[in-house]
C-alpha cells in the first residue's frame, strides 16, 4: 500500500494531526515519550529497559577499565581523544547515516542542521512522509553501525581501549533521543501514524493519524 503525500495527510479528513512541532522542541516532545504522556499505547517498556541496561553496562565496563589503569595519564589523554572524536567523527557520522537511511528509503532532498537549544544536531528528510517501521530504521541505523564499528576497533587497536569504550559511552548517551523515537514507533505499531518533516519553509515535524 502507497503512502499518503504531504498534501493528503493534511488536506483529506482521513488523516488527523496528532503531533507537530519545531525543531527546537524535539526535546520537549522526547521528554513526553520518555514520561509516558505522548499519545500512545499502553506501555511496554521492555525494550527501553533493554537499552538502559545496556548502557549501564557500558558505564560500568569504563569505570571498571578508569580504576584497573589507576587513572593514568595515558587513561585521561585517551578520554580526551574520546571526547574530540565524539564531536568531530562521531556526531558528523551519526547524523550522514540518518541522511543515508532516508535516501534508501526514496527521500528526495535530505537536510542538516544544529540547534543551540538542547544541543543537538539533526538529520531532516524534506516533505517525506515516513511510516513508523521506517521511523525505527531511520532512528537505530546509526546506534547500529557505529557500536558494530567501535566494537571493531576494540580488537584492531586494543591498547585505545578507553578511549574507544569512552566513545561508545558518549555516543551512546547521544543516541538517548533515538531510542526515544523507536519506542514511541513500537508503543503505536498498531495505529497508521505518519510523519514528515518541513524545516525549510514552516520549520516544524508533523504526525498524522489515518482515521478509522
Amino acid at each position: 500500500m502507497s503512502k499518503p503525500t504531504v498534501t493528503q495527510l493534511e488536506s483529506s479528513s482521513e488523516f488527523v494531526l496528532i503531533e507537530a512541532f519545531k525543531v527546537e522542541e524535539m526535546g520537549a516532545f522526547l521528554a513526553k515519550i520518555m514520561r509516558g504522556d505522548a499519545t500512545q499505547a499502553p506501555k511496554r517498556p521492555w525494550f527501553f529497559l533493554g537499552l538502559m541496561a545496556l548502557l549501564g553496562a557500558f558505564v560500568g565496563y569504563f569505570v571498571g577499565s578508569l580504576f584497573s589503569k589507576s587513572l593514568s595519564s595515558d587513561a585521561w589523554v585517551q578520554m580526551g581523544i574520546a571526547f574530540v572524536a565524539f564531536w568531530v567523527v562521531l556526531l558528523p557520522l551519526h547524523e550522514l547515516i540518518h541522511g543515508m537511511v532516508f535516501k534508501a528509503l526514496g527521500a528526495k532532498q535530505i537536510g542538516f542542521g544544529w540547534t543551540w537549544k538542547g544541543w543537538m544536531a539533526y538529520c531532516y528528510a524534506q516533505d517525506f512522509v515516513i511510516t513508523m517501521r521506517e521511523l525505527i530504521w531511520v532512528a537505530v541505523m546509526p546506534f547500529i553501525c557505529l557500536t558494530l564499528g567501535m566494537l571493531g576497533l576494540l580488537l584492531v587497536l586494543p591498547s585505545y581501549t578507553i578511549a574507544i569504550i569512552f566513545a561508545l559511552l558518549l555516543h551512546t548517551t547521544g543516541c538517548m533521543g533515538d531510542f526515544l523515537l523507536v519506542k514511541y514507533a513500537r508503543q503505536n505499531k498498531h495505529r497508521q501514524i505518519y510523519t514528515f518533516d518541513d524545516l525549510q519553509e514552516r520549520k516544524m515535524t508533523f504526525f498524522y493519524e489515518k482515521t478509522n
